[in-house]
């Protein structure tokens, strides 16, 4: 199987960004709400795959403070620009590449596995066994 590419990789910057930006604008309010639900304490580790724009990697770091962290990946890192400073970001394929043994608190990710070859592999390492 062939390496796989971003399906919107071929997206002009205005193009891409103007999409991201309707998308978190139609999202963020169901996802703020499912963020409360889950209760993020201040301290937490927290990962979001597929950040986009970064606008649920804030959300995130909001809710963990300073004493808490937010790791926000992407296949494309374009507009994952001036993020809180408890937000690292990197680049990652969750069909390809590893993130490395740190565990987290909390994983998200939005409108990421339906683009996925095989979604389930993808996040078995999320998971101990």
């Amino acid at each position: 199987m062939s390496k796989a590419t971003y399906v919107f990789g071929q997206n002009a910057d205005d193009a891409e960004r103007e999409r991201l930006s309707h998308f978190a604008a139609f999202l963020d309010p169901y996802t703020a709400r499912r963020l409360d639900h889950v209760g993020i304490a201040p301290g937490w580790r927290c990962l979001e795959i597929g950040a986009g724009q970064g606008s649920v990697a804030t959300m995130l770091a909001d809710r963990v403070g300073p004493s808490g962290s937010v790791f926000a990946t992407d296949i494309d890192l374009r507009f994952l620009t001036g993020l809180p400073g408890n937000v690292e970001v990197r680049r990652h394929d969750i069909e390809t590449d590893e993130l490395g043994e740190t565990l987290y608190d909390f994983i998200h990710c939005r409108a990421v596995l339906m683009w996925l070859h095989e979604p389930e592999k993808a996040c078995s390492g999320f998971f101990r066994r």
